[in-house]
């Protein structure tokens, strides 16, 4: 995480000098209690004369302190002739006015150090979620289907938010603190070093505390963060189908599952607060159990023949108490970096994937086809242990002309587009454009010069000449009514009250089925594409809205190389070859006429059509398992006779 810190380093340097100095001042508006006290409770002696104290023997004969107990001391008698006055009302006004602009200046650094760490903190997290979302964008298409959308938003908003808790965590309170406990700790060891080392005795079991508690409090984050994902999923996934939930009437149902969701969270957040509010609590007391002790054995060395000044002793105890703050501090922080962490692990997890589908060091752009489109024996397999979804499949689409691909349901057929614009790559054999391997071309180029319209239309919430020219930014309005003239799509736009600028909703959910689809054409008209890939564009549309997209299909269609996925074989009868597909590979190809001719698996498909009963779905199931659960039952089945057979009523169950 600490890479994006990079570009701030120069900001982030001088918010830690400006924290230095506040430590610093702030260790000096402790050292103002000693002239303070000595001009209240004992005005007979001159501050002059403790002037003289610091120039005296070292305070202590402890070695490896003289140095930095008599660089104290120096200081000390600067800042008391500062303050000396003629008098011990005016040395005491004196006093009262420098401690004044201590304060002034601390805050004045206080405020600049939390300015910059502010541009510092907002800016990697900006960094960071746009790393994210960007590196999400690259990832391949496989990616997305073993991962819920809802956990990547949760990772995105949460866990990144929880890693900001970290990085402010890390670079401002615990750097800060740890200043002003090191300063405090160097006033606590000049006022007495026999009383700092009876102090410190107390730090040990504070600091094994509180590792103990951020180890099971990391641990618990994680469960946190997860269920907390969880509920984003669901959340999601039960608002987006929120027609199927109406229709099924399972509102409570979803409100109880949602309820155990959030119990589940609220539990494994309970016990994090739990846990994180133990540590400090626990320090304070060890602390004030120390301070206690320090105090009793303070006390009497500042009644023992003035072994240690009255002055000096209370500087001694308010550094000490002052120490708590920090302590405190920086055992909640090490609470909230463990919190952090988890969030950190989940948002590294997202950084680590790499896309499966890229392109060679030497891939080349390419704007058109020249001789056509080669599957050269190509197999694939999903990553998801299913079967061989193709096996030694081998076609050409020749440059200018339609190629359809027809089958039964799990035949193949979409995976054959997915490989045609390199949402997969093939797991065995090679796509070639104009005899390139795929890989071989730029993924911009190839996606550029590629138009897709699927079963599934996608419309982002937004107007409607936004999800038109979504893909084509620079394109005016005018190329935008042209594309939508040739969609069949304007007069519809026209007549509504804000015309382009009306917005559709959430997945088009204002716009019918026919109307979302041929805003999606819209869309691949004005991209202008040399390759089109209709991917059952007009399965689940009724007549008269299947007749529009058709005709926008049949302008679209003209002078380009096209793909087209049928489910209606009427809308392919007019391809110039039929490729038919059964279990992953190619078992019939030629025109409808030929393929008719063939009494084959296509005549029966198309047979199953004309009967009726396959009207609304010639994706007639290939297996036994499909064809239970997707076509119709064998006691509804009309007569289907081979040539040949009798005419005696018995039922064929043969798809």
């Amino acid at each position: 995480m600490f890479r994006f810190l990079r570009p701030y380093a120069g900001r982030l340097i001088l918010s830690l000098v400006c924290m230095m100095f506040f430590s610093l001042l702030s260790g000096a508006t402790l050292g103002m209690i000693s002239p303070f006290a000595r001009a209240l409770f004992q005005p007979e002696i001159s501050l002059d004369a403790s002037v003289g104290e610091t120039h005296a023997a070292p305070p202590s004969d402890f070695a490896p302190l003289a140095a930095v107990q008599g660089m104290a001391n120096r200081a000390k008698g600067w800042a008391l002739r500062l303050v000396s006055g003629a008098t011990p009302y005016e040395t005491l006004q004196r006093v009262c006015v420098a401690a004044l602009a201590l304060f002034l200046i601390k805050a004045l650094f206080w405020y600049a150090q939390a300015y910059l760490f502010a541009t510092v903190e907002q800016g990697l997290i900006r960094d960071l979620r746009h790393a994210l979302y960007g590196h999400i964008q690259g990832l391949s298409l496989s990616f997305f289907h073993s991962v819920r959308t809802g956990d990547l938003v949760s990772r995105i908003t949460n866990d990144v938010t929880l890693v900001r808790t970290m990085i402010r965590g890390i670079m401002r309170d615990l750097l800060q603190k740890a200043f002003e406990l090191a300063v405090y700790l160097i006033i606590v060891f000049w006022a007495s070093w026999q009383l700092a080392l009876v102090s410190l005795g107390i730090f040990p079991p504070i600091m094994f505390i509180v590792a103990r508690i951020g180890k099971r409090l990391r641990r618990q984050s994680v469960r946190a963060q997860e269920r907390m994902a969880d509920i984003s999923s669901t959340a999601q996934e039960r608002i987006a189908g929120i027609r199927l939930v109406k229709a099924s009437h399972t509102e409570d149902q979803e409100v109880s599952r949602f309820s155990m969701l959030t119990g589940s969270y609220y539990r494994a957040m309970v016990k994090m607060i739990r846990l994180s509010q133990l540590s400090g609590p626990l320090a304070e007391f060890l602390g004030a159990v120390g301070a206690i002790s320090v105090l009793i054995f303070g006390g009497k060395l500042v009644l023992a023949d003035d072994a240690l000044s009255a002055d000096r002793f209370l500087v001694f105890l308010a550094a000490l108490l002052s120490t708590m703050s920090p302590v405190k501090a920086i055992s909640k922080v090490h609470n909230e970096v463990q919190e952090g962490l988890a969030g950190a692990d989940r948002v590294a997890q997202i950084l680590r994937e790499r896309p499966m589908v890229t392109e060679r060091p030497d891939a080349r752009d390419v704007r058109d086809i020249h001789q056509g489109i080669r599957f050269n024996d190509v197999h694939f397999h999903y990553s998801n242990g299913r079967g061989p979804a193709l096996r030694g499949v081998s076609f050409t689409i020749p440059v200018g002309q339609v190629t359809a691909v027809v089958g039964p349901s799990g035949a193949g057929k979409s995976t054959i587009a997915d490989l045609l614009v390199r949402f997969y790559d093939p797991t065995q054999g090679a796509v070639l454009l104009d005899d390139v391997s795929l890989p071989g071309i730029t993924l911009s180029s190839l996606r550029a010069m590629t138009g897709i319209v699927s079963q599934e239309t996608i419309l982002f919430h937004d107007s409607i000449e936004a999800n038109i020219a979504y893909g084509c930014s620079a394109a005016g309005r005018e190329r935008i009514i042209e594309a939508a003239r040739a969609a069949n799509i304007h007069d519809f736009i026209a007549s509504l009250p804000d015309g382009y600028a009306t917005t559709v909703g959430e997945r088009g959910v204002q716009l019918s089925g026919g109307q979302r689809q041929r805003i999606a054409i819209a869309r691949a008209i004005l991209r202008d594409p040399r390759l089109l890939v209709f991917d059952e564009a007009t399965s689940s549309l009724d007549t008269e809205s299947e007749r529009l997209v058709q005709e926008a299909m049949s302008r679209l269609m003209a002078h380009r190389t096209c793909f087209v996925i049928a489910h209606r074989l009427s809308s392919v009868q007019n391809a110039h070859q039929i490729i038919v597909l059964n279990d992953g590979q190619i078992v019939e190809q030629g025109s409808h006429a030929t393929l008719l001719g063939q009494r084959g698996l296509y005549w029966r498909l198309y047979q199953w059509q004309l009967s009726g009963e396959g009207a609304a779905a010639v994706d007639t199931p290939g297996t036994a398992l499909e064809e239970e659960k997707d076509a119709p039952s064998i006691a509804d089945r009309r007569v289907i006779r081979r040539e040949g057979e009798p005419a005696d009523g018995r039922i064929d169950t043969t798809p």
